[in-house]
C-alpha cells in the first residue's frame, strides 16, 4: 500500500522543504565549478590547437567550443545574476568567466589584425 509522504504524524511536523534550497544550491555550484574548469582548461587547448598553425578546422572546433559555453554560462548566469543568489563571489566569477569567453571570441575570430593578436598571445602564452 502505498504511503502520503507529505503526510506527518503528531509527533513529526511536516518539514516539506527539508534544506531543499541548500541540497539545490550545493548541486548547482558543483556545475559552475565543472563549467569553469572546463574553460580554464580552454587555454591549453588554444596553446596546442591555435597558436602556431591553426587550421580552419581548428578554428571551426574552436568557435563551437565557444559557443556551447558561453550557451551553458547564460544559463548559469540566469541564476547566479538573480537577487536572490546567495553567492556573490560565484556570480562575479560567472560574470568574469562570460567576458573572458567573449575576449577569446573577439581575439580568435574577431577583427584583430595580426600585430594585436601577437601582442596579446605574447602577454597570455610568454613563459618568460
Amino acid at each position: 500500500m502505498a504511503t502520503n509522504v507529505l503526510a506527518s504524524s503528531q509527533a513529526e511536523p511536516l518539514d516539506v522543504a527539508g534544506g531543499l534550497s541548500q541540497r539545490f544550491l550545493r548541486s548547482f555550484m558543483a556545475q559552475v565549478e565543472d563549467w569553469c574548469d572546463v574553460c580554464r582548461r580552454l587555454s591549453v587547448w588554444e596553446e596546442r590547437r591555435l597558436v602556431d598553425e591553426p587550421t580552419t578546422e581548428d578554428f571551426s572546433e574552436h568557435a563551437r567550443i565557444l559557443e556551447e559555453l558561453e550557451r551553458t554560462g547564460r544559463w548559469v548566469a540566469l541564476v547566479t545574476q538573480n537577487p536572490d543568489f546567495p553567492d556573490a563571489a560565484a556570480a562575479e566569477l560567472v560574470a568574469m568567466t562570460l567576458k573572458d569567453i567573449a575576449d577569446r571570441r573577439a581575439l580568435w575570430h574577431g577583427t584583430m589584425t595580426p600585430e594585436q593578436r601577437e601582442k596579446v598571445l605574447t602577454s597570455i602564452f610568454d613563459e618568460s
